[in-house]
């Protein structure tokens, strides 16, 4: 087991501290708080720290995408579609990643192109 970034730690703890996680739920009120802490279950938790992964993902791609294109729309869409999708591709590609045998190459390749543009462009 690797141990947790520091950010991720403070983030779990910060979501155990606001929500009561519990693991057996008969009824839920329609208030479900106990001791003033919002009772749910441990999958709300898991759903939270996946989407904040999401979202942090998004917005360190922003760069890249301006680096490419100043047009607002392109911008805006492919955060959108990061954050709403682009998991589930990465599950999908996952399993066949033993297919693509030159993906470093053309990442680098990729990268490099990005790199030098944004440098042009800067100076």
């Amino acid at each position: 087991m690797q141990p947790r970034a520091k950010s991720e730690a403070a983030l779990l703890a910060k979501l155990r501290s606001t929500y009561s996680p519990r693991l057996r739920i008969n009824r839920l009120p329609r208030s479900p708080r106990i001791d003033g802490r919002l009772l749910t279950t441990p999958l709300f938790i898991v759903l939270m720290m996946v989407e904040t992964t999401d979202l942090v993902f998004a917005i360190d791609s922003i760069p890249a995408i301006l680096a490419i294109t100043t047009d607002s729309f392109i911008v805006y869409t492919s955060n959108i579609f990061a954050i709403l999708g682009l998991r589930v591709l990465y599950f999908a590609l996952a399993g066949v990643m033993d297919l693509f045998a030159y993906l470093h190459y053309g990442l680098a390749s990729v990268l490099v192109f990005v790199g030098a543009k944004m440098l042009l462009d800067a100076g």
